[in-house]
């Protein structure tokens, strides 16, 4: 990220960064690998700032249960900010899971991000349970010989924001389900 007030190097993971608007009359964002890409840039008052966060961490648990069932669970997404409790606040939120075949192929979605997992949803590569307000899902009629790649996105009622929890990727060794390494960058099977 480069601006009128110097740059730095960025990445996906790094908390949000506050640009003085004074001080950065333009603002330029490019890859390090000079790669196509695209960029989700958000103006925020840090005055008013408020976000949604899983606690106590992003993870998902994945239990195999019977057949080719899995029972998948996750912690409350709470709201942090203005106004907000420093524990976090419990707020109306519901959870959506998207549950999609592994492979090396990406097509250029983020798995780790909302709006990535909507994406692959539209192009019909992903499938979504809705959760409503549970944090507990049973993903059903599985098949043994694939393995799959699962996320949650907890959305707030009350004003649209959303968060997306760490991707599990994930299958069958016998009867024992077993996370499996990324097999590629964030990837998925059409």
């Amino acid at each position: 990220v480069a601006g009128a007030a110097g740059s730095a190097r960025l990445t996906w993971t790094d908390p949000p960064r506050q640009v003085r608007l004074r001080q950065s009359r333009w603002l330029e964002v490019s890859s390090s690998d000079d790669k196509a890409g695209s960029y989700i840039l958000t103006a925020e008052d840090p005055a008013m700032r408020r976000w949604l966060e899983p606690r106590p961490n992003r993870l998902l648990r994945a239990k195999y249960d019977r057949g080719t069932d899995v029972v998948l669970t996750w912690s409350p997404a709470l709201r942090f900010g203005v106004g907000q409790p420093v524990e976090g606040a419990t707020v109306s939120v519901d959870y959506e899971v998207f549950l999609m075949r592994s492979s090396s192929d990406d097509h250029g979605f983020n798995l780790s991000a909302p709006c990535g997992l909507d994406g692959l949803r539209r192009e019909r590569l992903a499938e979504r349970v809705l959760a409503k307000g549970e944090r507990k899902v049973r993903l059903d009629g599985l098949d043994p010989r694939l393995s799959y790649t699962v996320n949650v996105v907890a959305r707030s009622l009350e004003d649209g924001s959303s968060v997306a929890y760490e991707v599990l990727h994930f299958d069958f060794a016998g009867a024992i389900l077993t996370p499996v390494p990324n097999p590629g960058a964030n990837s998925v099977a059409r």
